[in-house]
């Protein structure tokens, strides 16, 4: 059966057939979310994610184009939402921690902040510490 007709099934309420695309897409899907996100945990957890909902959105497969194409569109948006939300939450745990306030410029402008060496200066304030070219 293909990947079309196991849609329609599953868009009729019939469980098995969303498994069994699941089954057929989930290695291919956790592969590429791996590489995305580069941390085996962020990937299953990404992987589970845009099959939930992929799950909730079968309505607007339209079969343009293959099951596959559609459901990789979703997984990359998926994956780049979720690297984006992760990225806020560690930003908020960094200001949280302190670690922001030791970035700022020091009083004396030929001191170079803490941070500076682990790059997490903007270019802005790397151009301004380092002076005069």
């Amino acid at each position: 059966m293909s990947d079309v007709e196991w849609v329609e099934r599953a868009r009729r309420g019939d469980e098995g057939a969303f498994r069994r695309l699941y089954e057929r897409h989930v290695d291919r899907i956790y592969r590429l979310m791996y590489r995305m996100a580069g941390e085996e945990q962020l990937a299953m957890d990404f992987t589970q994610e845009a099959f939930v909902r992929a799950y909730r959105k079968l309505d607007q497969f339209r079969g343009e184009s293959a099951f596959s194409t559609w459901l990789h569109r979703l997984v990359v948006s998926v994956a780049l939402n979720e690297l984006r939300r992760a990225d806020r939450h560690r930003s908020r745990e960094r200001t949280l921690n302190g670690s922001r306030r030791s970035c700022l410029p020091r009083a004396d402008p030929r001191s170079t902040p803490a941070c500076a060496s682990g790059s997490r200066v903007p270019g802005f304030f790397a151009r301004i510490l380092a002076g005069p070219a």
